[in-house]
């Protein structure tokens, strides 16, 4: 036989009310009973009876247990976390400082590169002036010798700039400044 849906509603008969009350609320302390053995756990059960009693299970045990097991892990959790928070700190400490060098680093070679350009560039200025003071003493114009001039790059390609001009009879000119080497060929009329 198949047992039927109970409706419940309230019991209006204080005696069935206090009978009905009494047992389910031994089969509800049994059924929290089975399922603290059954999964290892701590249940607490408080109940309130018509009248505003108060009937409960060991609940003042279970709250303070819990309420001090709650305080010692919050404890050791924040302690966790202010060593993780210092770890990331140090951590961060150092890839700042990492970067700042590198920037420095960077901020020379940028410099660097802006001292060799301007020091091109008056190589570059001085070569043109004395170009021109030979071109106008002279014949046609200059002309450059491929040869040497790729052969120089491959010898010296870091900061010596080899400049070779050529006419008629070739004489060679060395013009030397700190850290340049200028070779320049003139002819002789």
């Amino acid at each position: 036989m198949v047992r039927g849906k109970i409706e419940l509603k309230k019991i209006e008969n204080a005696n069935r009310l206090q009978v009905s009350f009494t047992n389910r609320r031994k089969v509800l302390m049994k059924k929290a009973n089975d399922l603290s053995i059954l999964c290892d756990a701590d249940v607490a059960l408080i109940v309130f009876s018509n009248t505003g009693d108060v009937l409960c299970s060991s609940m003042e045990q279970i709250l303070s247990r819990y309420g001090y097991i709650a305080a010692d892990h919050r404890q050791r959790q924040e302690s966790m976390c202010e060593r993780i928070l210092f770890f990331l700190f140090k951590r961060l400490k150092r890839i700042i400082s990492d970067l700042q060098s590198f920037q420095t680093i960077l901020l020379n070679q940028v410099e660097t590169s802006r001292l060799q350009e301007k020091i091109a560039l008056e190589e570059n200025q001085l070569l043109r002036k004395q170009i021109e003071s030979m071109v106008g003493r002279g014949s046609s114009g200059p002309q450059v010798d491929p040869e040497s001039s790729s052969s120089n790059d491959k010898e010296d390609h870091h900061s010596d700039t080899s400049l070779q001009l050529g006419w008629g009879k070739r004489k060679k000119l060395k013009i030397e400044r700190p850290a340049i080497t200028l070779e320049v060929q003139v002819s002789s009329d």
